[in-house]
Parts: C-alpha cells; structure tokens; sequence
C-alpha cells in the first residue's frame, strides 16, 4: 500500500522546498512527482530525489488552467495504477491529519473508495503579516496559528483512482467526491507576506499578457473565469483578509467538524462540475493545535 503526490510548478521554488520537505518525511522523497513547467536549475536541486518531470514553457495562454489540469488528471490517473492514493495539489497546499494520534498515511490508506475524495480546505494566515521569520528553517504553524474556512480551497484533490479533475481540483466531472473528514487541506498563500506580494504582481502581469496576447476584452475575460484569479488577486485576497477578521473564531478540533458538516450543505452541480458553494456559509476561523508546529 502506497501514497504519492504530485505538484505543478514554475518560479515558487519558496514554497517547493517546504511542498517537498513536508510530505517527504509522510510518505517518503521517491513518491513525490514535481512537474516543472519551465526549466528552473534551483527547482531541480530542491528536487533531487523526485520524479521529475519538465514541460516547455513558451506563453501563458487564456486556456492555461485547463490545459493544466488536463495533464495532471492523465497524470493523476495514471499513477493510480500503481499507488494506492494519490495527491495532486498546488504547490502551496498540504494536506493534513485532524488529530495527532494518526499519521498522514494511516489517514489516506483508510480511506475507502475508488474515485476521488474532497478535503475541508483553509487559509492560514501569519500572525504577524510582514514580520514572518524563515530565514534559520522557522516552521510556518508556529508562526501562522489561524485558518480560516475556505469552501472555494476545499478540493477533490485525493485519487483513490481514475478521476476528473476540475481546473484546480476545486470540483470533479461525473460525479461528486466524498468527503474525507481526517484531514485537512491547508492553503499557504499568505504565509509569507514577501511571497504573497511577489507572486501577486508577477501572476498580474502573466494574466495582463495573455489578455493582450489574444486581444481580447478584460472584463468578457474577467466575466469567464480565464486566469481571473491572477489577475484580481488583490480584490480577491482582500476580501479574504476581511473575512478572516470578522469570522467567528473556534477550537480547531471542534470548528473543523462545523465546516465538514457546512460543506455537506455547500455541494452543488454547474454544467457537469460537482464543486462547493463560495456563498451562504459561516465564516470560521479555527486555531491550529500546537501540536501541528511539529509538522511544517
């Protein structure tokens, strides 16, 4: 019995090198498969003893996630064969055991099914934004003690076998993926406020040359959904931040059976697209256990 776990990168080699760190003490560096989308020589050391995998990068076009997402499905889908479950996240995501007494395997090898699975997702937020310390190896639970309930973040990302992603793992064609309540998915993002900014203009001005590129109108763009997210970061991620600060606070243990009971009412068909609502749930920011600051 088997795990692996599979991410797409290009220029996060910050968040790579914690993505790689973290599950290879879990389920070990050889089953861990890094697609670079771009050569990136530092990429390549971070990953040595990986599987790894490199891709042309040329332009950024409109339809980049979905060309994405249907690569790493076929590749998801193709390591299902041989693995017992699969992980397929961004490199920003970890997923995470809900109580200390099981391990990240014990938790995924349990899980019975033969399709994919979906995972309570949250936002972890610094305690101090803009004063983060990881320049001697700080771990980031102990400087980032707070998640915050995302529907939107809660994927179907665990492939217990051939499955069909949606772009971003946000959702699943066919079918929907039940819900795996031992673990947690936990969104990075604004861990690191240098990180966050960086990321945020380079991907506004990837998003601005693919619009231009096609010439194409930015809010018929905007109105589809291509690249959106790159795009409006900042709108979005203030919206985030502002749900963090008014979101009614809980035990992690305790708040995180709400949120699994919340997306149990959130689960919604769009045009062949099982996903979770982003609308009409309490907002719910939950404490992380000081137990977790083991971990990452």
């Amino acid at each position: 019995m088997s795990i692996a776990a599979i991410t797409m990168v290009w220029d996060d080699n910050w968040f790579l090198d914690r993505w790689i760190g973290y599950f290879e003490r879990h389920i070990g560096r050889q089953n861990l498969f890094i697609v670079l989308h771009g050569e990136d020589a530092e990429a390549r050391r971070i990953s040595q003893g990986c599987n790894l995998l490199l891709l042309p990068r040329e332009t950024v076009d409109l339809d980049f996630d979905w060309t994405r997402w249907r690569f790493l499905t076929d590749l998801t889908n193709a390591l299902t064969g041989y693995f017992d479950t699969v992980l397929c996240l961004d490199v920003d995501e970890l997923i995470v055991p809900v109580q200390k007494e099981q391990s990240l395997a014990e938790c995924l090898l349990a899980l019975d099914g033969t399709s994919a699975r979906s995972v309570a997702g949250y936002e972890l937020f610094s305690d101090q934004p803009g004063a983060e310390r990881y320049d001697a190896g700080q771990g980031i639970a102990a400087q980032c003690r707070k998640g915050l309930f995302s529907p939107f973040y809660s994927k179907s990302c665990i492939a217990k076998g051939p499955v069909a992603f949606t772009p971003g793992a946000h959702g699943t064609f066919t079918a929907p993926a039940p819900l795996a309540e031992t673990v947690a998915l936990f969104h990075l993002r604004f861990v690191s406020t240098v990180e966050l900014e960086r990321r945020r203009s380079a991907r506004k001005a990837i998003a601005s040359a693919a619009y231009d590129a096609a010439n194409v109108n930015v809010a018929d763009m905007i109105a589809s959904g291509r690249l959106v997210s790159w795009k409006r970061a900042g709108r979005r991620h203030g919206k985030v931040f502002r749900e963090f600060d008014t979101a009614t606070e809980m035990a992690f243990a305790e708040g995180h059976a709400a949120c699994v009971e919340q997306l149990a009412g959130l689960r919604y068909e769009n045009d062949g697209q099982f996903l979770y609502r982003t609308d009409g749930y309490a907002p719910t920011r939950l404490r992380l256990p000081d137990w977790m600051q083991a971990m990452f």
